[in-house]
C-alpha cells in the first residue's frame, strides 16, 4: 500500500451503479479484506436514501486525473483524500473549481443545481429537473425584465463578474471567486441573454419604444407586441408559458413515476403502489390540460360537436385516473390546475407594471430636462443612477417571480413525493 492513495467517493444513489462500473475501470481498489459485488464493482461504506459513500485506493500521482475524469463523467460528484482516523488532510473538490464538464448543455444547466438541491436531491425514482429549469427560468426572469437596455446593461455586468471584476474594487474580485457568485452570475448572465431577446420582441429599450428612438420599423402603427399598449397579447402570452411549464413538470413526474412503478421493495422511499398512484394523477393531469385546448376552441368558435365530444373524453378519462389516483382529492386537484395555471399570469402583472415604471420615470425626466433650472449634465447623472436603481428593482422582481413559479407551481408538478 505504499504506493497507493486512500480516497472516498460521495455521489447520488440514483447514479450508484455507473459510479462504481466507471470506478471499477479506473483502477480504485479495495485494500485486501474488502469486498466486492459479483460484478467486481467495490463494495460500499455507507448509503442512506439519496447518497451513498464508498472508500478505496489509486495509484499514487494520480489523484489529480482520478478526480478530474470523475468529475467530468459525474457533475458534482465529491472526491477527496480519505481522511482516516487523524482528520481531513486535504479539502474535498469545491463546486467551482473541479466540476468542469465538457459539454455544453451541462455546463449550461450546472448552476441550476444548487435550486434543484434546495429543494432536495432527487430520489432514486427521480429525473433530474436541472437541464429543464436552466431553459424555464432564464425564460421567465426575461419576460418579465423585457427591455433591450436594460438587458444588455446586466449582461455586461455578468460578464465582468464572470472574468473576475477586472479594474474592481478587491472586495468584488474576492467575492468573484466564491462558487455561489460564479453560479449566480453565470444566471444573471443566462437571463440577460433572455432579456435581450424578448426587449428585441416587446421593442422597448429602457423603456423608449423603438419608434421613439428613431429606429426605422418594417411595420406601421404600434408595435403589436409592446407590452403597455397590448397588455392583452402577454396575458396569453403569460399562460401559454404557464401551460407549457407545466406540461413539462408533469411529464416528469410521469417518468419518475413509472420508473418508481417498477420498483418491488415496499420499504422504499417510493413504494410501487405509491408510484402507480402517483403516475395516474400525473397522467390526469395532463388529460385535463389536453381537455382544455378543444374546449376552449369549442367554446371560441362557438360550436363544433367534435370538439365538445373530445373535450368531453378528455376530461372524462382525467376524472377517471384523478380519481384513481387522489381518490376523494380528485377535483381539488383538478382546481387547482388551474390555480396554478393562474399564478403564470404573474409573469404579465410585473411585466407591465415594470414597464409602466420605466415609462413614468422616462417621463420625469424629460420634464426635468426641460427645466432651465437643471443642467443637461446633472439630468443625465441623475437618469443613470434611476435607471441604475430601477434595473435593479427589475433584477429583483424577476429573479423572485422566476423563482417562485418553480419552487412552487413546477416542483408540485414534477416532484412524485
Amino acid at each position: 500500500m505504499i504506493n497507493t492513495l486512500p480516497v472516498y467517493v460521495r455521489y447520488l444513489k440514483a447514479e450508484k451503479d455507473k459510479v462504481l462500473q466507471f470506478l471499477a475501470e479506473q483502477g480504485f481498489f479495495r485494500p485486501s479484506g474488502g469486498s466486492g459485488n459479483a460484478q467486481g464493482q467495490p463494495a460500499l461504506d455507507a448509503e442512506t436514501e439519496t447518497t451513498f459513500i464508498v472508500t478505496g485506493r489509486i495509484p499514487k500521482g494520480a489523484f489529480a486525473d482520478f478526480q478530474k475524469s470523475l468529475s467530468e463523467r459525474f457533475p458534482g460528484i465529491l472526491v477527496a483524500e480519505d481522511p482516516g482516523p487523524e482528520g481531513p488532510r486535504q479539502t474535498p473538490c469545491r463546486w467551482k473549481a473541479n466540476v468542469k464538464v465538457k459539454d455544453l448543455g451541462a455546463r449550461w444547466s450546472e448552476p441550476y443545481r444548487r435550486l434543484t438541491h434546495a429543494l432536495g436531491v432527487p430520489t432514486l425514482e427521480a429525473v433530474d429537473p436541472a437541464p429543464w429549469i436552466s431553459l424555464t427560468y432564464p425564460l421567465f426572469f426575461g419576460f418579465v425584465v423585457g427591455d433591450l437596455g436594460y438587458g444588455l446593461a446586466l449582461l455586461a455586468l455578468a460578464l465582468w463578474g464572470l472574468s473576475g471584476f477586472r479594474c474592481g474594487p478587491q472586495g468584488l474580485k474576492r467575492m468573484a471567486e466564491s462558487p455561489i457568485a460564479e453560479a449566480l452570475l453565470r444566471i444573471l448572465m443566462q437571463g440577460a441573454l433572455a432579456s435581450v431577446g424578448f426587449g428585441i420582441l416587446f421593442g422597448e429599450v429602457f423603456g423608449l419604444g423603438l419608434r421613439q428612438l428613431g429606429l426605422p420599423l418594417p411595420l406601421s402603427g404600434p408595435w403589436p407586441l409592446h407590452r403597455l399598449e397590448n397588455p392583452q397579447i402577454l396575458l396569453v402570452l403569460s399562460i401559454g408559458l404557464g401551460v407549457a411549464h407545466t406540461v413539462i413538470g408533469l411529464c416528469l413526474g410521469v417518468v419518475a413515476a413509472v420508473r418508481g412503478c417498477r420498483n418491488s421493495d415496499a420499504s422504499a422511499p417510493t413504494p410501487a403502489s405509491k408510484a402507480r398512484r402517483v403516475l395516474a394523477t400525473k397522467v390526469g393531469l395532463l388529460c385535463l390540460l389536453a381537455a382544455l385546448g378543444p374546449l376552449g376552441v369549442w367554446l371560441n368558435s362557438g360550436g363544433g360537436l367534435p370538439l365538445l365530444a373530445a373535450a368531453a373524453a378528455l376530461g372524462g378519462v382525467a376524472l377517471l385516473l384523478l380519481g384513481y389516483g387522489s381518490g376523494a382529492l380528485a377535483l381539488l386537484e383538478a382546481l387547482g390546475l388551474v390555480t396554478h395555471l393562474s399564478s403564470y399570469v404573474r409573469l404579465m402583472g410585473f411585466g407591465v407594471a415594470g414597464a409602466q415604471l420605466t415609462a413614468l420615470l422616462n417621463t420625469t425626466l424629460a420634464d426635468l430636462g426641460s427645466s432651465l433650472v437643471i443642467g443637461m449634465i446633472l439630468t443625465t447623472l441623475l437618469a443613470v443612477l434611476l435607471h441604475a436603481l430601477n434595473g435593479a428593482l427589475h433584477v429583483f422582481e424577476a429573479g423572485l417571480q422566476a423563482l417562485r413559479l418553480h419552487l412552487v407551481e413546477f416542483h408540485k408538478a414534477y416532484g412524485i413525493l
